[in-house]
């Protein structure tokens, strides 16, 4: 169960986000690097070359080719979130939305309202539940972010948008639930909010900043023992969920029904961390931290440690 953090409005920063990636620790992705979602996804050891850079700084499924969280050179930024459900097939991938928006055909979603109109116009019923955050630099500069916040509310539902409220704006935070729901935010989304608000209040420099949102993505108050209680650690230790099917190479979603079901387990837990910081004057620094993976030999998971940051600085293009 995923969560993003984040802020868009502070003296220093234009956008301060914070955010765990929770996945089956088997699903195969990359780390982040500059791309432009080429048909060929990159292995490991491809990367950006001075002839050709690519434009989006993102990591991305090696299923889907996708990604679930980037930045491109000229300050587009996408989060996406899965909305927790039953599984069904949808015909359109999720990973879709934050491509089309980061590396947008030519002559096509050339603003962030364009992109917004495009998938809040029906029909739009073709994608499974999710929870999507926007932003872009605004008409007057790269110190001042647009924010809108989409979702279908569950699959095959329509999508709607809305702007950041000035309080989430301020500090906010988006996880799997249903924006707006009756239940309300998830724990973790309240506790997480409510970290980064005070780490704002302290005034810390780049390096503080980076190690302050990077503790409050380690917390996790009780290990939970349930997908239920997903929703109320912001950092997810390593569960065994018991899967009954034929489950999909490298997959996430629940497994496709067998007629000779074997019982199985896989482990899911917060992959990865990732911090992102764009300066009002335009310096991004995005910072990778992998939390949790499956020993190549012994297929248990083990602790990554924290010596191992990726960090990619960039100045935004101008436009």
């Amino acid at each position: 169960m995923c969560i993003a953090l984040f802020c868009f409005d502070h003296p220093v920063y234009s956008v301060i986000l914070c955010s765990n990636r929770d996945e089956f620790l088997h699903r195969a992705t990359t780390h982040a690097r500059f791309h432009n979602f080429e048909i060929k996804i990159p292995g490991d050891d491809d990367e950006a070359t001075p002839e050709k850079p690519g434009d989006v700084l993102s990591g991305r499924d090696l299923v889907a080719g996708g990604t679930w969280l980037g930045i491109n050179r000229k300050g587009r930024i996408a989060v996406l979130t899965n909305i927790t459900e039953e599984y069904q097939t949808w015909p359109t991938s999720r990973g879709d939305l934050p491509h089309n928006f980061l590396n947008p055909p030519a002559n096509k979603f050339e603003t962030l309202d364009d992109y917004v109109r495009h998938l809040t116009t029906p029909p739009s019923d073709s994608y499974a539940g999710f929870n999507l955050l926007l932003a872009a630099p605004s008409k007057g500069g790269i110190d001042n972010f647009e924010v809108t916040r989409l979702t279908n509310s569950g699959g095959g539902g329509p999508i709607t948008a809305r702007s950041l409220r000035d309080n989430e704006r301020a500090h906010g935070g988006m996880s799997n639930g249903v924006d707006g729901a009756a239940e309300g935010e998830w724990r973790k989304v309240i506790e997480g909010s409510e970290k980064l608000q005070k780490i704002l209040e302290v005034g810390l420099d780049e390096d503080g900043m980076i190690q302050a949102t990077f503790d409050a993505l380690s917390i996790c108050r009780t290990p939970p023992q349930t997908r239920q209680q997903l929703r109320t650690s912001i950092m997810i230790p390593p569960l065994l969920i018991p899967i009954t099917g034929k489950v999909p190479p490298g997959g996430n979603e629940p497994p496709v029904p067998d007629p000779v079901t074997k019982e199985i387990g896989l482990w899911y837990a917060t992959r990865l961390s990732t911090v992102l910081l764009v300066k009002k004057t335009g310096e991004v620094t995005f910072v990778e931290r992998d939390i949790w993976a499956l020993d190549p030999d012994t297929q248990q998971p083990v602790h990554c440690g924290t010596n191992k940051d990726r960090i990619t600085r960039f100045q935004l293009e101008v436009i």
